[in-house]
């Protein structure tokens, strides 16, 4: 079966769950061959993708060979994706034999972009794999054969928390040092070890705004560990919370909102504005904490709610309706200011 054939018959088993993107997610992230998501395959969708996930884990040349052959394509260029994909995957377990087979015969295929994927290109699709699985030995390998240690490789160290390697890297490098964006892609990650380590060894790599990517990821622990080992001045601090949670009410993070509140974050009312936009369980569950944390302005976020470009939410409206239902009781039943008590 050609690609599209394969993705169609997919879409038939299984419909969306089993959809393209799906798959070519599965294909990225696996490195075994009992993933959670593969199970969830039936028979023929992993007789489809066994052979794939079998190359990625080829230690010798034969098991390259064999791997290729059940692919069973005569798509080169579908063929050479695939292959170049699992270089990563072979690179970070170290499986030399394999991926030296493996380069070769990329380096000698013929196909429409190769020349968007010169020698250097797989070269660092080797290094970046081997970051991400904190291989150190196979990017010495390739430096030494003259290959260029780029700013992506700490990246990949840093978001998979490999700080032994990130700190191996720092090494190697004369010029000046991509910290900055190594720490945002820990903190996207959530690998506190790597925050705390840069944060100690390059501390001109924090900027508050981290906080609010950590409240964008969800990435409660990452904020924690930021607030905790930086240095900051009160205004600072509070700059930090303040942002952080307009971007947690936007991305409708709930328990993000909640801690941010209790750490003192007080921009109530932009906040509220930002999460009735959707009506996702996690922004109704912002927008509930944010009124009872003292957000006023209910009507302006109906408004919003109402006239939205995403879907309305029934129950974020009739949230937002009650609440000034109930306000202008109790204003009303409120004692006049001349009345005695």
């Amino acid at each position: 079966m050609k690609k599209d054939e394969i993705w169609e018959k997919i879409k038939e088993d299984g419909g969306e769950v089993y959809g393209q993107s799906t798959l070519d997610m599965f294909l990225k992230t696996t490195n075994n061959l009992e993933p959670r998501h593969y199970k969830q395959l039936n028979p023929e969708q992993r007789s489809l993708l066994l052979p794939e996930v079998r190359l990625r884990n080829a230690e010798t040349a034969e098991d390259v060979k064999r791997s290729v052959r059940e692919m069973g394509s005569n798509d080169r260029q579908y063929m050479f994706d695939r292959k170049k994909m699992a270089l990563r995957h072979i690179a970070g377990a170290g499986n030399e034999e394999a991926l030296e087979f493996l380069m070769k015969d990329l380096e000698n295929s013929d196909v429409p972009d190769r020349e968007e994927n010169t020698r250097e290109d797989l070269a660092m699709e080797v290094m970046r794999g081997a970051a991400e699985f904190g291989n150190k030995e196979i990017i010495r390998k390739y430096l030494d054969k003259g290959f260029k240690l780029e700013n992506s490789l700490f990246y990949y160290a840093a978001v998979q928390g490999q700080t032994e390697l990130l700190s191996w890297l720092c090494q190697q490098t004369k010029g000046q040092l991509p910290m900055a964006k190594s720490l945002e892609m820990a903190v996207e990650g959530g690998r506190i070890d790597t925050i705390k380590w840069i944060m100690d060894n390059h501390p001109d790599a924090f900027s508050h705004r981290l906080v609010g990517l950590a409240a964008q990821f969800n990435r409660l622990d990452s904020a924690e560990c930021l607030l905790k080992n930086a240095k900051l001045t009160p205004e600072v601090r509070k700059m930090a919370l303040d942002e952080a949670l307009l971007i947690a009410a936007h991305w409708g993070r709930s328990k993000m909102v909640e801690w941010l509140l209790k750490m003192g974050a007080d921009e109530f009312n932009k906040a509220l504005l930002r999460t009735t936009q959707f009506g996702s369980e996690g922004h109704i569950d912002s927008a509930r904490m944010l009124i009872a944390a003292g957000a006023t302005e209910l009507e302006s976020a109906l408004y919003i709610t109402t006239h939205s470009r995403h879907p309305p939410s029934r129950h974020m409206r009739d949230l937002l309706s009650k609440e000034i239902e109930e306000r202008k009781e109790r204003k009303r039943n409120a004692p006049a200011k001349g009345d005695q008590p």
